[in-house]
């Protein structure tokens, strides 16, 4: 079957954004299948919808108010770590590991009426993972993640996918209609279940990121086998934070030296601009397979990304994850939702939490694989389901 798949998928430095993307198109190539990314990027219609897409009524309070000299001040942090950024990206070379591995369409889309105009050839198409669903509606072209476009005889399925928001009482309605033309549905965590049910969509199943369909072993296509470092070291994964506090830099760095360990770190862009939050360190921008590796090779890890404790767990490293806070927190569903389903909560940074008690208790891994098994077994049963299903016209 040829699947046509939308995905997040341009970032020049989300590491794990390009491997839910990889993982997904591996596992559908061991059913017999022929997938390929679908390259769209949704365009906004114009400045002033980009601008209400991006900051919610609150930022226009703030400006307003007493805070708006802060407010300019952190729009011109966040340009000049942009510069920064992209002087630095290339290394990453995550336009080569897209083109080496990951099958994708000739064409970029940027529109619905181009989709809806010239769609992608196809059997079916996938919606997801990664947050498909976050941007508002208001934009008529993110319509697109909900497959709004193409022949009626086309299956479409979302898989795993993520919401990380509230979908707003404006959008409800368009929202319902969407998802209910979907053939099969799948989210990623329980508050994206949750928002599906109370739009009367009942059967929907949470399943687990892509990254998880696989297991290590299937990663050695992307790794070498031989260390990329031979001294021992704590591994810092750093996406969507802004300060040394957020990230619990301070107790990083007491963990560190109580026991003899290196530093590596990388960070990443996603909600704010990748920025290095350790001091006298210097951050790797390192290729796909090396960040595989980093994790791989990591005494422990800790990290704000989804992704980061992710791998953590598929290489089994002891990791503590940091949530999120702030207006950006209800992203931390799809992380507690993995982890409760997994029982690993307690690995989750909270306030008054003893970043060294976290790193240092034990995991019963056997018990989280028992788990993961049963998780993976599931969300197999969904695509094959899925996808053998009979499209009703």
């Amino acid at each position: 079957m040829r699947i046509g798949i939308l995905t997040c998928w341009s970032s020049k430095d989300n590491y794990g954004q390009q491997l839910q993307c990889w993982a997904l198109q591996q596992y559908l190539r061991g059913q017999g299948h022929q997938p390929y990314l679908v390259r769209f990027v949704a365009q906004c219609p114009s400045l002033w919808k980009h601008v209400m897409n991006k900051f919610q009524l609150s930022t226009f309070k703030h400006l307003i108010s007493g805070r708006r000299s802060r407010e300019k001040a952190e729009w011109r942090i966040e340009k000049q770590l942009a510069a920064i950024n992209k002087a630095n990206n290339p290394k990453r070379e995550f336009d080569k590991f897209r083109n080496k591995y990951i099958a994708m369409s000739d064409r970029i889309y940027t529109t619905l009426s181009e989709l809806r105009e010239s769609p992608p050839v196809a059997d079916a198409y996938i919606t997801g993972s990664d947050q498909v669903w976050f941007d508002t509606l208001s934009n008529p072209n993110n319509r697109a993640w909900y497959l709004d476009f193409g022949s009626e005889s086309v299956l479409r399925i979302s898989y795993a996918a993520s919401i990380g928001r509230e979908i707003l009482p404006s959008e409800q309605k368009l929202f319902t209609r969407l998802i209910q033309r979907l053939d099969a549905v799948s989210v990623r965590e329980q508050s994206g279940w949750e928002q599906c049910q109370r739009a009367s969509r009942t059967d929907i199943m949470q399943v687990i990121d892509p990254t998880l369909l696989i297991d290590s072993q299937s990663y050695s296509a992307l790794t070498k086998g031989e260390k990329l470092h031979n001294e021992d070291y704590i591994f810092v994964y750093v996406l969507n934070v802004r300060t040394q506090q957020e990230i619990h830099a301070g107790e990083i760095e007491s963990y560190r030296l109580s026991k003899g360990l290196k530093l590596k770190t990388v960070y990443s862009s996603g909600y704010y601009q990748g920025r290095n939050l350790f001091e006298g360190n210097d951050s790797l921008s390192a290729t796909i397979p090396e960040w595989i590796t980093l994790i791989r090779d990591a005494r422990c890890v800790a990290s704000s990304s989804f992704h980061g404790i992710v791998f953590s767990i598929i290489y089994h490293r002891s990791f503590v994850a940091i949530p999120l806070t702030g207006k950006r927190s209800k992203a931390n569903a799809r992380l507690t939702s993995l982890l409760g389903s997994l029982g690993l909560q307690e690995r989750i940074m909270a306030d008054g939490s003893d970043f060294k008690a976290l790193m240092d208790k034990p995991i019963d891994w056997d018990d989280v694989e028992r788990r993961l098994s049963a998780l993976r077994s599931k969300s197999w049963e969904f695509l094959r389901d899925a996808l053998s299903k009979k499209k009703k016209i």
